[in-house]
């Protein structure tokens, strides 16, 4: 339902309901209409690969967050 947060007790309870599962298959038909657009568009694909470096810059350099500290839990062990 529009305006429900996601993975709060409202959105799982309409997840089972017909309102649910007609928003799942709108999302559903959205995205595969979209990626098939884009398939048949490469020019369209280079053309937002192009905007993205614009706007992200050409010298970025992704620093993760996370410091030279050891992982908060050890799931090898």
């Amino acid at each position: 339902m529009p305006g429900t947060p996601a993975h709060s007790w409202q959105a799982v309870a309409a997840g089972g309901t017909s309102i649910g599962n007609k928003g799942m298959m709108i999302a559903a038909k959205t995205l595969a209409l979209t990626g098939m657009q884009l398939i048949d568009s490469p020019k369209l694909v280079q053309e937002a690969r192009e905007n993205f470096i614009k706007k992200r810059g050409k010298d970025f350099k992704y620093n993760p967050m996370l410091g030279d500290r050891k992982p908060a839990l050890n799931y090898r062990n």
